[in-house]
């Protein structure tokens, strides 16, 4: 917002193509902030899943692995403590 402001006010250099792509640019990182939470979930998901698919070849053991239960489980307990 602060970056459209500057560039609406600098009279001698305006033109409506830079305060136009400002303007798109303002809406995608409001849009990107809004749904951060979905975006990082849906990466987590992914790599969750390549994870655990890659744990299972290596192992050639059909067990459910889940990346927080492993970091849980490998920080000793009385780092924890």
């Amino acid at each position: 917002m602060i970056n459209l402001i500057k560039k609406a006010m600098e009279v001698d250099r305006i033109s409506w193509e830079r305060l136009a792509m400002s303007f798109v640019a303002f809406l995608l990182l409001k849009y990107f902030i809004i749904n951060g939470y979905s975006f990082m979930s849906a990466i987590m998901n992914i790599v969750n899943d390549i994870f655990v698919s890659i744990t299972n070849v290596l192992s050639n053991n059909n067990s459910n692995i889940n990346i927080a239960d492993t970091l849980i489980n490998a920080v000793p307990d009385r780092i924890c403590r």
